[in-house]
């Protein structure tokens, strides 16, 4: 018996996390090939200044506390987006257009957050130290394509353990 619509939370901030990491190594690879490794942290640190203030920006500040502190609200965030990408779209879509959508999600996230939201609070940094091709990709495919595919597929192993036949269903779209 199939269970669209079951909304597991559980299902919903796995995904967030793994579509989290993949878009932080994707940022911490992207700062690397643009600008070298001295910068490597710089998304880390952006994301920490969020919370400790334009400071954690400069290389003096510790990078111990600045990698720590942006890499947990670097998490917390992508969970809280994973869960407004569940509640916006349904799992019974088929795997493609899920990726699709998550993707679209990505996309729009970035735009509204680096340039509508940061901007208001004075978190000038994101958009004027970041490349947008680099954040384009990184925002669509290391997160949303991420988070589509990961959720649909953690709840297609989820059904295929209530019903066997789902797993197969599945395979083929």
């Amino acid at each position: 018996m199939f269970s669209d619509t079951n909304f597991s939370v559980s299902r919903v901030l796995k995904a967030g996390i793994v579509a989290g990491l993949v878009l932080g190594i994707f940022q911490a690879v992207g700062v690397l090939v643009t600008t070298g490794p001295a910068h490597t942290l710089m998304p880390l640190r952006m994301i920490a200044a969020i919370a400790l203030g334009p400071a954690a920006l400069d290389p003096a500040y510790s990078p111990l506390v600045a990698a720590t502190v942006g890499l947990a609200l670097h998490l917390t965030l992508s969970m809280a987006f994973a869960l407004i990408f569940a509640a916006l779209v349904p799992v019974s879509f088929e795997t493609v257009t899920e990726i699709e959508l998550g993707m679209a999600f990505g996309f729009l996230a970035w735009i509204f957050n680096f340039y509508l939201v940061a901007p208001a609070l004075g978190w000038v940094w994101f958009a004027e130290q970041t490349s947008p091709l680099v954040q384009l990709a990184a925002h669509t495919i290391g997160f949303g394509a991420v988070v589509g595919w990961f959720r649909h597929h953690a709840w297609e192993m989820d059904e295929a353990t209530i019903d066997p036949e789902v797993h197969k269903l599945h395979a083929l779209n």
